[in-house]
């Protein structure tokens, strides 16, 4: 007879062990939890977008005062010729109400130093401004076709952005983008 050997088994080892345990709460948590987590992703980018336009609302508010310390640095405040015509002419009547000052302004460039002047008065050459007759020549219509089409240009050029910067009307387009629509629609039921 054969002797029978007894194997030992090897002992199980229930210390290191997990152990499956099904808890509902967990898993609810876990199920919803895909919807939390895609909120929390959607308020961040949005408190991110929101932090980055107040950045840039910042930013171009420091550079339109940056701009508008330039502007106010290289802007004169008052025109070359009229503190001349100050110096110059300048003649005060005091009365019982009020004060009134008389400035001549004929060779002023009201507009400053780029805008449109006229210029002085220009005279013929056989004329004297101080002799009886006072004839004064007008400048040359080519000069004065000239002078009127650069108005022109300002006043079209502005004109325009202005035109540019109005808002439109809501609705507007949609309305007749809808009428090509129905338009279309309609020739295609009716065959044309």
């Amino acid at each position: 007879m054969k002797s029978k050997k007894i194997i030992k088994r090897k002992t199980k080892n229930r210390k290191t062990k997990s152990s499956v345990v099904f808890d509902e709460t967990a898993r609810a948590e876990f199920l919803t939890g895909f919807k939390k987590r895609k909120d929390e992703r959607r308020k961040k980018a949005h408190e991110q977008i929101e932090r980055k336009q107040k950045e840039e609302h910042k930013e171009w508010k420091r550079k339109r005062k940056e701009l508008m310390v330039h502007r106010t640095k290289n802007h004169q405040s008052v025109p070359e010729d009229l503190e001349e015509m100050f110096s110059q002419s300048v003649e005060v009547k005091e009365l019982p109400n009020h004060t009134i000052t008389i400035v001549d302004m004929s060779d002023i460039d009201i507009a400053g130093c780029k805008g449109f002047h006229l210029g002085k008065n220009k005279f013929t050459e056989g004329n004297d401004p101080s002799s009886e007759t006072g004839q004064v020549t007008l400048p040359r219509p080519e000069e004065n076709k000239k002078a009127l089409k650069r108005l022109d240009k300002k006043h079209l050029k502005n004109e325009h952005l202005q035109r540019k910067n109005l808002p439109h009307k809501h609705g507007h387009k949609h309305k007749h983008i809808t009428k090509k629509v129905k338009i279309r629609s309609g020739n295609k039921k009716h065959g044309h």
